[in-house]
Formats: structure tokens, C-alpha cells, sequence
């Protein structure tokens, strides 16, 4: 049986120039949170208000049609009933956030890794670089901004939690945890007005690691191995993305 319950999924609005915030969900320790945000800030900072520590999943990434986005994730060691997320752009505006909470229950998760794809030419669907999971017991959220402005519908085996948000933002999460490890797999959305540019997060999480309180620190002190078309580039803590690279996270 999975660890893993029905993730929560909620919302935070367009804003110019001021902060935006989520819509409320229920917090727990040991759930799996990740974080999406478009917009046309380049340095947004991220909090929520149980106090949890997010970690950014490198760099903002900018599409062809110049949105900025980026992933944040946790494991949450701070519990609250109504958590909300709040991005904050340091001058422009945020075009929306979308946030999974993953409850835990009868063990522990741990960011497995994160995958982008920032196609230079049109495509459809949007999809992320193909990378590899190493879970028996492993869920996935993925978001895409496109920019033409289309709704878009969920790969087979996902469920659609948004089309179209702020006219640019769609995200789905796996309906079904995968129950076994997967190499060069890929997340998409398709776009019902065709082929356009645009930029595809995903973010991966696994049964199996140290409890967050007094167990450890979580993702923040974990090496990051970024494997780019073949080559492996380890850094501490620093991430270096290109166009369709994909992460993964090892202790």
C-alpha cells in the first residue's frame, strides 16, 4: 500500500507587484509539498505560513515567449490547518502559483528529483527531458506554462488539476503512485490550439528516507546530481540547468 494519500491542490492568484497567496490547505509533518510559479519576476522568494523551508529546484526558467517559471519543493517538518504558500516578486508581477501537498501516512517521503523541458521550437504536447525514477513508491506533480495560450488536458494517468490558469498555466499530478523504478520517463500536457513553445516542470517524490524533525534537514542538504544529455555534473546545494536537463537527488 502507498504512503502517499490524495494530494491537496490549491491555487494563488495573478498579482502586479505584490505578493500572492494561496488559497488555504491542511499541513501535516512528513507531507510532500511542491511548489510551481510563473510570472515575469526572476527572483521571487517563497514562504508559507507554518513555517516550512523550500528549496528551489534551480533556477527560473524562461520560455521562448519570455515566462519565467520555477519549482520549489519540501518535506514539510511544520504542521497547520490552513496553510497557505506566498510568492513574493522582488518588482514585476506573478502570472500564478499552483501548489501539491502529498500527506504521509505509516512511513516517510523524500524528493527523489525534478525534471524540466524548455522547448526552443513549438511542440505538442510540452514535456519534460526523460529522466529516471529509483522508487517502489513514487508520485509526481508537473506543471507547464505555454505560450499561446491554450488550455491544456492531462497525460494518461494523470489527473488534471488546471487548464489554462491566468490564460498560460496547467498543471496534473500521477493518479496512481508509480509502484516500480522508471527510466527515460517523461510528463506532458497537450495543448488543444497545437504545437507552441513554453516551459514543463516536474517534481518527483519517493517512500523512503529520514523523518524531517530531529531526522534530518530534508532536500536542503542533499547533493544534487544534475545529469545533462549523458553528462553528470554534481554540485552542493547549487543546481545548474540548461534546456531540457533533468535532476535527481541522492543523499
Amino acid at each position: 500500500m502507498s504512503i502517499f494519500g490524495t494530494p491537496q491542490f490549491v491555487t494563488g492568484p495573478e498579482t502586479f507587484g505584490t505578493p500572492s497567496v494561496s488559497a488555504p490547505f491542511n499541513t501535516t509533518v512528513g507531507d510532500a509539498i511542491a511548489v510551481f510559479y510563473c510570472g515575469s519576476d526572476t527572483a521571487p522568494t517563497i514562504q508559507d505560513a507554518a513555517g516550512n523551508t523550500y528549496t528551489p529546484q534551480g533556477p527560473v526558467l524562461r520560455s521562448s515567449g519570455g515566462i519565467n517559471c520555477q519549482m520549489w519543493t519540501t518535506i514539510a517538518t511544520n504542521a497547520m490547518v490552513g496553510n497557505t504558500v506566498t510568492v513574493t516578486p522582488s518588482s514585476a508581477n506573478i502570472r500564478g502559483i499552483f501548489v501539491w501537498d502529498w500527506p504521509v501516512t505509516g512511513g516517510t517521503a523524500s524528493l527523489d528529483g525534478v525534471a524540466n523541458g524548455v522547448p526552443s521550437s513549438s511542440e505538442n504536447p510540452i514535456t519534460t527531458a526523460p529522466f529516471s525514477t529509483s522508487g517502489s513508491d513514487e508520485v509526481v506533480a508537473m506543471a507547464m506554462e505555454n505560450d499561446n495560450g491554450s488550455p491544456a488536458s492531462a497525460q494518461s494517468g494523470y489527473t488534471l488539476d488546471e487548464s489554462g490558469f491566468s490564460g498560460v498555466m496547467s498543471g496534473q499530478h500521477i493518479t496512481a503512485p508509480l509502484s516500480s523504478p522508471q527510466s527515460d520517463y517523461t510528463v506532458g500536457m497537450t495543448m488543444s490550439f497545437g504545437p507552441t513553445t513554453g516551459v514543463a516542470l516536474a517534481a518527483f517524490f519517493k517512500a523512503g528516507g529520514a523523518p524531517p524533525p530531529g531526522g534530518g534537514s530534508g532536500p536542503s542538504n542533499r547533493i544534487f546530481t544534475t545529469e545533462v544529455f549523458g553528462a553528470e555534473i554534481i554540485t552542493a546545494k547549487g543546481i545548474t540547468f540548461g534546456t531540457s536537463t533533468r535532476t535527481k537527488i541522492t543523499k
